[in-house]
């Protein structure tokens, strides 16, 4: 399910090779860096899943929590660094690891019937490899749906579905695929043991979580809303690389847009008391005509703007702009560059396939089986 901003992992300059950006990693890890990666991570932390779960499950999708040790997180980061940097990392108890995390996913799996989504405290896998039930490859099933239409728009929609279906694992072997192949996992991971490893007393808080997938979930439901000093200020479309017709294409538009303006606005008016912050980012989405919360996020540049600029938009973002309701953007015209974002995302797929895909229990069969004796 795509919960959560995917498509800006796609739409980059150029496609990157997997582990590419891994030497400019490793500069990182110097003790400065160590100690900007603490000072964000403080900034941050407040806003990690497990952190806000328990205070407003009756606001979101049922979830599971299962929080994992530092040498569960150090086996995944050799995992990777096997996988994708040919480094000799991942060891025979880092296997031992990764084989109790799968039959703990396993139990975890069995109260959700229409599968999950999965993701770390602070982040989601939406760059790993996905392991598909039948056999076709993403990629193939992207370029099967480029030929079903003409309109650029329509192309990007049905990527960005795609997309989202690519991330609900109905087994723990998914999960563990996509988890054990994301760059954006790996990197976090790695950062979390290079801080815990420079300062012992820091806190180790790091899950797996599991979101119940929710199958009738759209993505031109979801909303960014835009909260400071306790006040509605913004709400934006969420992917707003897309023009949705059910958005736009209404002669009554404004009047629906006011309609959804006002139960986003309620919703998170009732929600507030138990976020305990002022200033945050609320997405939501609208599903079976229930408002659910999809994640917090800081009221800050680090977070998207959506169709909203952080900079341009200043005041209207911090309330110092007068208005009966809070300003409601959504896309009402197709992007001059649709072409491009299209191409990047196919070029981007095809990258990710050129490299070894193969399923994660291959390596550590692989490893297994050379075991001396």
């Amino acid at each position: 399910m795509k919960l959560f901003q995917y498509l800006s992992t796609f739409f980059s300059s150029k496609p990157k090779e997997r582990g590419q950006s891994q030497p400019k990693q490793r500069e990182r890890l110097g003790a400065s860096n160590v100690d900007y990666y603490r000072a964000k991570k403080s900034v941050h932390f407040p806003f990690d899943f497990d952190r806000w779960y328990p205070r407003l499950k009756e606001y979101t999708f049922p979830s599971t929590i299962l929080p994992i040790t530092p040498q569960t997180a150090r086996a995944m980061v050799h995992f990777y660094q096997q996988k994708f940097l040919d480094r000799e990392e991942l060891t025979l108890e880092d296997i031992e690891q990764l084989q109790e995390l799968e039959r703990i996913l396993l139990h975890a799996m069995e109260v959700y019937e229409s599968g999950v989504f999965p993701r770390m405290s602070n982040r989601s896998p939406k760059d790993g490899l996905p392991l598909l039930e039948d056999s076709e490859t993403l990629l193939s099933k992207y370029k099967t749906a480029l030929e079903s239409s003409d309109d650029p728009n329509e192309k990007l929609i049905k990527l960005s579905e795609l997309q989202m279906k690519s991330l609900h694992c109905q087994t723990p072997q998914q999960v563990m695929n996509l988890l054990l192949t994301s760059e954006r996992i790996y990197t976090d991971l790695i950062l979390a043991l290079a801080c815990l490893r420079d300062n012992p007393d820091d806190e180790w808080s790091t899950s797996i979580i599991l979101r119940e997938w929710q199958p009738t979930l759209r993505e031109q439901n979801e909303f960014r809303l835009f909260v400071y000093q306790g006040k509605v200020t913004a709400i934006s479309q969420y992917n707003h690389t897309c023009l949705y017709p059910s958005l736009t294409a209404n002669e009554h538009n404004q009047e629906v847009l006011n309609a959804l303006n006002d139960r986003l606005t309620e919703f998170a008016k009732k929600a507030h008391p138990e976020i305990g912050m002022k200033d945050y980012i609320l997405d939501l989405a609208v599903v079976d005509d229930q408002i659910r919360i999809v994640e917090l996020n800081p009221f800050a540049e680090s977070t998207g703007g959506c169709l909203f600029s952080w900079r341009a938009d200043h005041d209207l973002l911090h309330g110092n702009l007068e208005s009966l309701r809070p300003c409601l953007r959504v896309r009402m015209e197709k992007r001059p560059d649709i072409k491009d974002l299209v191409e990047v995302v196919v070029e981007e797929q095809e990258t990710v396939e050129s490299h070894n895909n193969s399923p994660y229990y291959e390596l550590l069969h692989e490893k297994t089986a050379a075991r001396p004796g």
